[in-house]
């Protein structure tokens, strides 16, 4: 979906510039300079860069579909805590630190970029509450979160027997709740999709169904909905079990897992959540296969049949994609023999007549046309008339 050009690829491609900034900075690890870890950065500045990165792709992913956004800063800070309290000995061990204000300064990118954006498109003449799009509000919770993160994150690495810090933790979390209460209390006023005919619409808006109800419509299969690509998660997590991968590597695989597995439940709520997960496991697929790349022997042999076994990964990742997108048009360029139409063609010159057939009731007067989103493009591009997507 990153490749993909509607505003759910370029989500996409921030939340992978996101997510990868996040493990170019090691999730907070850094390693020392002789303590030979893969993945942690080598240095607090390298770390830093990262964290910098991360943020703005993630302000970016604010400015185009902000609660989508929010909703895999959500997985990341649970990812964070997580990880934190599981590998914390281990990645100490490998001579690795947790640096708690890299957390910070992600946050306050984050918070400072989102705000840009927030202003370059809406200041000074559309400053309304609505919450549906990029809002300070977003950002003041953003804020908070990485606050929370570093807090806790913190205590957790901190010496035994330090208390929780429970008063630094009051303002982040009202910082956080503001957002979330703002909605419950202004209802549709605010955030539109709590309205009731808006409740009502969803009933039959495919991307917005459950993920079973989807697959017992016979509309997409298990393979669709998830193709290979979990078994990136059962190698991350057969990783961390490994004695040879260091403890700051194992932190950043299982990191990234989380907030896969949080979307990936919501996306059994709502299949459209599920298209947040391509460029997470993207991010992680590029960190898992260099790490089973260390662990093959060096000798020629093993090596290759690691080769082997990576070309047939490939194979087995990018057939359906050559076999659906690639082969029909090369035959229909190719081919002597009768063409096969495609129904995204056929659709194509339906909605072509259809332009033409209202052109052709209007007798010269503007129109302008109520329709589906996909359809009110195609029909403003057969018909150059004006059209609403709804």
């Amino acid at each position: 979906l990153p490749a993909y050009p509607d505003h759910h690829g370029i989500t996409a491609f921030a939340l992978m510039g996101l997510i990868f900034g996040i493990a170019w900075a090691g999730a907070g690890w850094v390693q020392k300079p002789d303590a030979g870890a893969f993945l942690p950065p080598r240095s607090f500045k390298q770390a830093r860069h990262g964290m910098v990165f991360s943020a703005v792709c993630g302000a970016a992913g604010f400015w185009i579909s902000a609660f989508s956004t929010a909703m895999v800063l959500t997985g990341i800070g649970l990812a964070a805590v997580v990880t934190t309290a599981i590998f914390r000995k281990a990645a100490e061990k490998s001579g690795c630190t947790f640096e708690v204000s890299l957390w910070r300064t992600w946050a306050i990118w984050g918070t400072g970029a989102s705000l840009f954006l927030y202003c370059l498109e809406y200041f000074p003449n559309h400053l309304g509450m609505r919450l549906e799009v990029n809002h300070p509000l977003y950002s003041l919770a953003w804020l908070g979160g990485g606050w929370i993160i570093a807090t806790v994150c913190g205590w957790i690495v901190a010496e035994r027997g330090t208390p929780f810090p429970f008063l630094k933790l009051v303002l982040p979390l009202a910082a956080c709740a503001v957002l979330p209460a703002t909605i419950l209390l202004g209802g549709p006023a605010v955030y539109i999709p709590g309205d009731p005919f808006m409740a009502g619409l969803w009933k039959n808006i495919a991307e917005l169904l459950p993920l079973l109800t989807r697959i017992q419509m016979g509309a997409i299969s298990w393979r669709v909905a998830f193709g290979y690509f979990p078994v990136f998660i059962l190698l991350a997590i057969t990783l961390s079990f490994f004695r040879r991968v260091d403890g700051g590597s194992k932190a950043v695989l299982v990191f990234l897992c989380i907030p896969i597995v949080m979307i990936t439940g919501m996306q059994f709520y709502q299949v459209r959540w599920g298209m947040l997960n391509g460029p997470l496991y993207i991010a992680l697929a590029g960190l898992v296969v260099p790490q089973l790349w260390r662990l093959i022997p060096s000798a020629p042999g093993p090596r290759a049949v690691g080769a082997l076994a990576l070309c047939a990964c490939i194979y087995l990742f990018s057939a359906d994609t050559v076999r659906g997108m690639l082969i029909p048009f090369w035959k229909q360029y190719s081919s002597k023999q009768t063409i096969e139409v495609g129904s995204g063609q056929l659709l194509a010159l339906l909605h072509r007549d259809m332009a033409k057939k209202f052109l052709e009731n209007a007798n010269g007067r503007p129109i302008t046309m109520l329709s589906s989103p996909n359809s009110s493009c195609l029909l403003s591009t057969f018909g150059g008339f004006k059209t609403i997507g709804t």
